[in-house]
């Protein structure tokens, strides 16, 4: 009953969510989460958008709090990132946009300490520091330890490829997505990339992650 009061999208479904998800007892609350899956973006997104951060952070504490070895392969929290924060921007909303950036790129950045082996981690959180245009050293020096851990992955090279054009190194952010086509020829949106890259404005927008192929 619940879930599917939740998915109706009411207000009340979120203050209740934000009840049981901050106030419930820990196996209640692991419970929902479960459930909720990429609902719980969809919560806090709104609640942020909405100024209610008082709400939004207690769910997303609630979520954060013991995730640490789910976020090491698991890309939802970068999601929620680089879905929001143009978003906030696009509202003149720069701070909550530092904010929200922050406090989720402080996590993974404890994720990948804690898991130095995952190329996964590394990728997730240079994507999402650079689709944000933030903390651009640290993006770099991520993205480079995926590749290194998985030198033929055509998503970590393009999120290498990416950081190399926002730096305005075209040549290279060229050389690296046309190993991407190599790679994965049939996939479209690594054309686009490239057409997009060869046309040489970093402020350009990015294709459809989800192009798929030809």
């Amino acid at each position: 009953a619940f879930m599917e009061l939740l998915g109706m999208g009411s207000k009340a479904s979120r203050a209740l969510s934000v009840i049981i998800i901050s106030e419930g007892d820990e196996i209640l609350r692991r419970n929902i989460l479960n459930q909720m899956g990429a609902g719980v973006n969809v919560i806090i997104s709104d609640l942020i958008l909405d100024g209610n951060w008082a709400d939004a952070e207690k769910i997303l504490e609630s979520a954060l709090t013991g995730e640490n070895d789910a976020a090491v392969e698991d890309a939802a929290f970068c999601m929620l990132v680089t879905d929001l924060v143009p978003k906030l921007e696009k509202r003149d909303r720069k701070k909550e946009a530092d904010k929200i950036f922050s406090k989720i790129f402080d996590f993974y950045q404890k994720v990948c300490t804690d898991n130095p082996p995952s190329a996964s981690c590394h990728n997730n959180l240079a994507w999402m520091a650079v689709v944000c245009r933030r903390q651009m050293e640290q993006s770099l020096a991520h993205s480079q330890k995926a590749v290194e851990l998985e030198p033929d992955n055509p998503a970590f090279l393009d999120t290498l490829a990416e950081i190399r054009f926002q730096r305005k190194e075209t040549a290279q952010a060229i050389e690296l997505m046309n190993q991407c086509i190599k790679l994965a020829p049939k996939m479209e949106y690594f054309r686009k990339q490239l057409k997009r890259f060869e046309s040489g404005d970093p402020s350009a927008e990015r294709p459809d992650e989800n192009g798929g192929f030809d």
